[in-house]
């Protein structure tokens, strides 16, 4: 079986897409003003994005999805890319568990995680 796509919600649309697909390499294959963008990423995945309502928080404390990348120094250069740009990012780069990783919030609230696997 193979996860298809995923839909999310967040405050504005347009600036998270912008931002999925400058880090994330997603491609924006359809944008509805700022109230839907439909992006594609690795493997044929689908991400949608959509306008969620003003006041609300669709997602738990802990919600976050996450990318794996090749190695340690992949993780190193995106977290060097992303803090350069401006975004904010409490910790730097860690061992957490059996993977090398740090965590994030993207612009529409949502929590990332950018990791790789340790031998």
């Amino acid at each position: 079986m193979i996860l298809n796509h995923l839909s999310l919600s967040v405050a504005h649309v347009a600036e998270t897409a912008t931002f999925i697909t400058r880090y994330f390499d997603f491609t924006l294959l359809q944008m509805k003003g700022d109230k839907i963008a439909v992006l594609e990423g690795a493997g044929n995945f689908i991400l949608v994005l959509t306008t969620s309502r003003p006041g609300e928080d669709p997602y738990p404390a802990d919600f976050h999805f996450g990318f794996i990348l090749d190695d340690t120094q992949a993780v190193t250069a995106l977290y060097d890319r992303l803090l350069g740009d401006g975004v904010a990012i409490s910790r730097v780069p860690a061992h957490i568990r059996s993977s090398f990783a740090f965590y994030f919030h993207m612009p529409g609230g949502i929590m990332v995680e950018i990791s790789c696997n340790l031998p």
